[in-house]
């Protein structure tokens, strides 16, 4: 189901700010917008996955 009030990012968040605001909001996605409110694409919780594996890669 779709809700009216979308969540969304700015293009300038950075990951630990969309990995809260998709915890707090119980939702799997963010939608990025740039600073004239237009729609730049989603962020979703797959590529939060990718970053964090891409980015703090296991050490040892």
């Amino acid at each position: 189901m779709m809700s009216k009030n979308l969540v969304t990012a700015r293009e300038e968040d950075d990951l630990k700010a969309c990995a809260k605001l998709m915890l707090e909001n119980k939702i799997s996605a963010l939608i990025v917008l740039d600073n004239n409110n237009e729609l730049k694409g989603i962020f979703a919780k797959s590529d939060l996955i990718d970053a964090y594996a891409k980015y703090y890669p296991r050490v040892g």
